[in-house]
């Protein structure tokens, strides 16, 4: 269909960048909603090449990337048990410098607050003070669990085939990556973490039958 079709404009990539704007809390009341949602994120100067990644990502595994098995699974859902699901994202653009943390929950709206403020301690702690060498060892070896998982899915893989193309790249970026994820140290995903991670910054979304 497309064989002859001659584009009017000459391609031209709209880069991503950070945002650096101050901390928000936004309510959405919707009646009689029965669960709660928590939406939180906040954007920073980092892509996927960065020297400072790697430590990224394995601040993010320990926080709540790798699900229950983390700071935030295992406060919020496993031991208070405020929330459904709860995790935490550490993303970085491919191409430009725009990285991003995205932190979410589900939850009774009765717990809301208490899920607000448990997410916020969590934060303030890893921040403060790091992660310890068995949480380290853990997230490692998750993330190249998750990756070597990742590849086993024909649609996974075309979508890495297609950024690699993207960002004139190829597997060997991944493989170096993995490298440098393994030999990342706890103190040095704690520094990360707390250079590019603020969490006054954090832009923050509720949603549901809040208390009024």
């Amino acid at each position: 269909m497309l064989d002859d079709w001659k584009s009017p404009a000459p391609y031209k990539h709209i880069p991503a960048e950070p945002h650096a704007i101050p901390g928000k809390l936004t309510e959405i009341i919707i009646p009689d909603k029965a669960n709660a949602f928590y939406f939180a994120g906040l954007t920073f100067p980092m892509n996927s090449s960065s020297p400072e990644y790697p430590d990224l990502i394995v601040a993010g595994s320990v926080l709540g990337s790798s699900g229950l098995s983390s700071r935030l699974g295992d406060r919020v859902r496993q031991k208070e048990g405020l929330a459904y699901g709860v995790g935490a994202f550490i993303h970085a653009d491919n191409v430009d410098s725009r990285g991003s943390i995205s932190l979410y929950a589900s939850c009774n709206p009765d717990n809301m607050e208490k899920v607000e403020t448990a997410i916020k301690e969590e934060l303030a702690l890893l921040i403060a003070k790091g992660i310890t060498a068995e949480e380290l060892a853990n997230a490692q070896k998750g993330y190249l669990e998750q990756q070597e998982v990742s590849r086993t899915s024909d649609a996974s893989l075309a979508s890495i085939l297609a950024t690699n193309l993207f960002a004139d790249r190829n597997m060997t970026y991944y493989s170096e990556l993995e490298t440098k994820v393994n030999a990342v140290t706890a103190d040095a995903a704690q520094k990360a973490f707390a250079k590019y991670i603020d969490p006054a910054n954090l832009i923050i979304t509720v949603s549901g039958s809040l208390k009024q």
